[in-house]
């Protein structure tokens, strides 16, 4: 992976985990930004987001530990606009995002 996409990870989910509180609208089914812990804070599932086109960008990562080091990453996306969709395995750790709005369960 280039330096610079790895440099934005790291930069991305060090800020997440930076915040002491994550926006949880129903633990389980529906969620704001910030970053999860799978199994306490959002089950594993199937999650949409309508991302709204304009000056930011929806980021999101599936994360298999949370010390902000690039090994943590399990995948991740940028969506300028439209519909972002994830499957959060049970094997996940965490998740994170940023500008993406509510993410609602669907499967």
């Amino acid at each position: 992976m280039p330096t610079t996409l790895k440099t934005f990870f790291v930069a991305l989910v060090t800020a997440a985990l930076a915040c002491t509180t994550a926006t949880v609208v129903s633990a389980g089914t529906s969620f704001g930004p910030g970053t999860q812990i799978v199994g306490r804070d959002v089950e594993p599932g199937t999650y949409e987001s309508e991302v709204i086109s304009g000056d930011t960008m929806c980021r999101w990562q599936r994360l298999k530990g949370f010390s902000g080091e690039f090994s943590d990453f399990i995948t991740g996306d940028v969506v300028m606009s439209g519909r972002a969709v994830v499957t959060i395995e049970p094997t996940d750790k965490g998740f994170t995002s940023q500008d993406c709005g509510t993410w609602k369960r669907v499967r």
